[in-house]
């Protein structure tokens, strides 16, 4: 299962750059009256921790996010979004696996609006369940964001986002419980579409 997350991810981040790259020339712009955007993002990440005493630790991360925006005027969006974070660790046939939904929504900025790239900056508001085998817990999220919208067509963008998300959670096993802060710095690639 980890080596066919590992190829779809590896597979979308590649068609997304293959078009990127054959887009240049096209130099679309922002469509001028656009209302809705409907965007799906995500980020992958896979890491080894090698002791040098030892077991080695493979960690398999992937979070995908998907949202549909409203444009109140053409510069400012908000609107919904769910979130799905999972995270595996593998130590010597041992698997520790996490998982989080979130609901939230977002409002951003956006600026130069009638070039090709639109930069944005944002913040997010949600709730957060998370569970971790043992036990399960739910919280209030809160961050920000900033990215691009870059027109590859009239009605198509990719957006690398860069997003900051913060909570606290109570986990561990049932009697041994103990508060968590949790905070997540990602790097999302996504592929968007307004109309």
């Amino acid at each position: 299962m980890k080596n066919i997350i590992k190829i779809l991810g590896i597979s979308v981040l590649a068609v997304m750059m293959v078009v990127t790259c054959f887009s240049v020339t096209a130099m679309a712009q922002a469509p001028t009256a656009r209302r809705f955007k409907l965007n799906g993002s995500m980020d992958m990440d896979w890491k080894t921790l090698d002791p040098d005493k030892g077991d080695s630790t493979d960690i398999t991360e992937y979070n995908v996010l998907v949202g549909v925006g409203y444009f109140i005027t053409d510069m400012f969006e908000v609107g919904p979004e769910i979130g799905y974070l999972s995270t595996e660790k593998e130590t010597s046939g041992s698997k520790d696996e996490n998982t989080m939904w979130s609901l939230g929504v977002k409002a951003n900025a956006h600026f130069n609006l009638d070039m090709q790239m639109v930069p944005y900056v944002g913040v997010n508001l949600g709730f957060g369940s998370i569970d971790n085998g043992d036990t399960d817990d739910s919280s209030f999220l809160y961050g920000v964001q900033a990215g691009v919208d870059y027109f590859i067509t009239e009605s198509v963008s990719v957006n690398p986002e860069l997003r900051y998300t913060m909570g606290s959670f109570k986990l561990g096993s049932p009697g041994n419980e103990m508060d968590y802060d949790y905070s997540d710095l990602s790097l999302m690639i996504g592929i968007a579409a307004h109309f």
